[in-house]
């Protein structure tokens, strides 16, 4: 098979399904349509688990059609608080500071409920990020300060 990365486009490059189907095929592609293909993969791999990650809050957070979570509801503080399983007072905390997207209407503070599930899905870490040792600080156990008691 011949491949050539000339131009704009990959020319007689297979794509990522015929890869899929075909587990032979990857062995043969030279090395640097390899990499591109890798490249395109990871990408894929990134937007796809963001996709996934939307999916799964819509369905945790239940039917849309219930009431009141249609198109133009707001959460005040306790709901949104109830939504990430975290403090009210955190949540106040984070919107005063910008970090968390709010809707200021006079003295009511309000959360768009998809401000909310963006801010979870910004911060989700990759599994491969996650620290090896299940520890927040994941810091070398010489590094770490042991005390004895």
């Amino acid at each position: 098979m011949i491949f050539s990365t000339a131009g704009p486009h990959l020319h007689g490059v297979p794509s990522l399904d015929e890869l899929a189907g075909r587990p032979d095929l990857p062995a043969e592609l030279p090395a640097k349509v390899a990499a591109v293909l890798l490249d395109d993969c990871e990408a894929k791999i990134v937007r796809y688990q963001r996709v996934r990650d939307l999916l799964l809050i819509g369905l945790a957070a239940g039917p849309k059609d219930s009431g009141h979570g249609g198109k133009g509801h707001l959460l005040d503080s306790k709901q949104a608080a109830e939504r990430l399983s975290v403090p009210v007072t955190w949540v106040r905390e984070m919107a005063r500071k910008g970090k968390l997207p709010s809707v200021r209407l006079g003295s009511y503070l309000r959360f768009r409920p998809e401000d909310i599930d963006a801010f979870v899905v910004e911060r989700s870490l990759p599994v491969a990020a996650e620290p090896r040792s299940g520890r927040i600080d994941d810091k070398p156990q010489a590094q770490r300060k042991t005390t004895r008691r």
